[in-house]
């Protein structure tokens, strides 16, 4: 059923049904990637910190905060 939802680009477009997507543990990786490139900074740091994740999806989310810090300031 996550994989309709995340194939629907009409539910994607919502950023709350975006980001329980890609915090939701059984969200297919491949789409989980995907989203947090739209996700806001704050959301990004508490996924880094999130043990329910995959440790790929947590990996990813601190290099685009490292990359969004550095950019930034």
């Amino acid at each position: 059923m996550l994989r309709i939802i995340a194939m629907n680009r009409a539910w994607v477009s919502n950023y709350a049904i975006m980001h329980n997507l890609v915090r939701n543990a059984r969200c297919p990786l491949n789409f989980s990637m995907q989203f947090i490139n739209r996700l806001q900074s704050r959301d990004l740091v508490n996924l880094t910190k999130s043990k329910s994740i995959p440790d790929a999806l947590r990996q990813a989310a601190n290099r685009l905060v490292t990359k969004r810090r550095e950019a930034g300031g």
